[in-house]
C-alpha cells in the first residue's frame, strides 16, 4: 500500500517546490505590493518627482508700491482763522438832502475813490464775523439844486463829499476752499463835507449799511487777491446854521464801487 501512495507524495512535493506562492496563505496573496524605494542620487539624496506644470505659481509682490501723498498743512487754502481784508478802487457817490428852510432837494454826486478795511475771525470755516470801516470820497462833486435865503449847504462849489461807514460785518464763503464770497455791513454812518465858502467842516451822522459780492484767487497758503462789487447806503441828519438861525438837514446817500481786494485768511 505504501508503494501505491509514494509516487503521489513525490509529485506533490515537487509541485510545491516549483510554485512557492501556492504554499502561502490566501490573505498574504491579497496584500498590495510595496513600491520600490527610489535609488539615491550621486549626492546621496533621493530623487524628487518633478513639480506638476499645473501647480499655481506663488503670487509676486508688486514691483512698485504706491507712494503716500504728502501731508497738507492745516489751514492751507481754507478760509478759517484770522481775517484781514483791504480794498481799494473807484466808486461813485451821491446824496440827496432836504432842509427845513427850503422847498427843494439838494443833489450832490460825483466819481471818486473808495477804501475798505475789515478785521475779523472765523467761528466756522467759511463764515467770518468782524468789524470794519468803508469810505467813499468824491473830491469834486457836481451839484443840482440850491437852498433859499442864501444858505450855504452841501451845494457849495468845490465841496468834497465823503461818506464813512463803521460797523459789524459778515463775510461768507459758500465753499471754504474757494474764493466766491458774499457779505454785508451794518453800523454807524457819517456824511462829511467841507464848507469852503466859510472854511468850515460839517458832517451829518446816522446809520448805514453795505452789501458786496466778490471772488478771491489764492496766491499762497493764506493770501488771496481778488475783486468785489460793493453797494452802500445811509440815512443821516445834521443841524445847520444860516442867518443866525438853525435848521435841520437830512441826507439819503448811496455809493457803488468796484474794488481791488487783498485778503489774508
Amino acid at each position: 500500500m505504501l508503494r501505491r501512495f509514494l509516487p503521489i507524495a513525490v509529485v506533490l512535493v515537487i509541485g510545491l517546490t516549483l510554485n512557492p506562492a501556492m504554499a502561502q496563505p490566501a490573505d498574504s496573496a491579497e496584500l498590495p505590493s510595496e513600491e520600490p524605494t527610489p535609488a539615491p542620487s550621486e549626492h546621496g539624496a533621493a530623487h524628487q518627482p518633478a513639480p506638476s506644470p499645473t501647480a499655481a505659481a506663488p503670487a509676486q509682490a508688486p514691483a512698485h508700491k504706491a507712494q503716500p501723498q504728502p501731508h497738507e498743512r492745516p489751514g492751507r487754502h481754507l478760509h478759517d482763522g484770522f481775517y484781514l481784508r483791504i480794498n481799494l478802487g473807484l466808486g461813485y457817490l451821491g446824496t440827496v438832502g432836504t432842509s427845513d428852510n427850503s422847498d427843494k432837494d439838494l443833489v450832490v454826486r460825483g466819481a471818486g475813490a473808495s477804501f475798505d478795511l475789515l478785521l475779523g475771525g472765523t467761528p466756522l470755516p467759511g463764515l467770518t464775523i468782524g468789524g470794519g470801516m468803508m469810505s467813499d470820497t468824491a473830491p469834486s462833486p457836481k451839484t443840482k439844486g440850491a437852498g433859499s435865503n442864501g444858505v450855504i449847504t452841501l451845494t457849495s462849489i468845490d465841496t468834497p463829499l465823503v461818506q464813512n461807514l463803521f460797523g459789524v460785518f459778515v463775510d461768507g464763503f459758500p465753499n471754504p476752499r474757494q474764493g466766491l464770497h458774499f457779505g454785508g455791513l451794518l453800523g454807524f454812518a457819517s456824511l462829511a463835507f467841507a464848507n469852503t465858502a466859510k472854511d468850515e467842516d460839517d458832517s451829518a451822522t446816522g446809520f448805514g449799511a453795505a452789501i458786496w459780492a466778490g471772488y478771491d484767487f489764492w496766491v499762497s497758503d493764506n493770501w488771496s487777491l481778488g475783486a468785489m462789487l460793493r453797494l452802500t447806503g445811509s440815512l443821516s441828519n445834521r443841524t445847520a446854521k444860516a442867518n443866525n438861525s438853525e435848521f435841520s438837514e437830512s441826507h439819503r446817500t448811496g455809493s457803488i464801487a468796484l474794488l481791488f481786494s487783498v485778503l489774508y485768511h
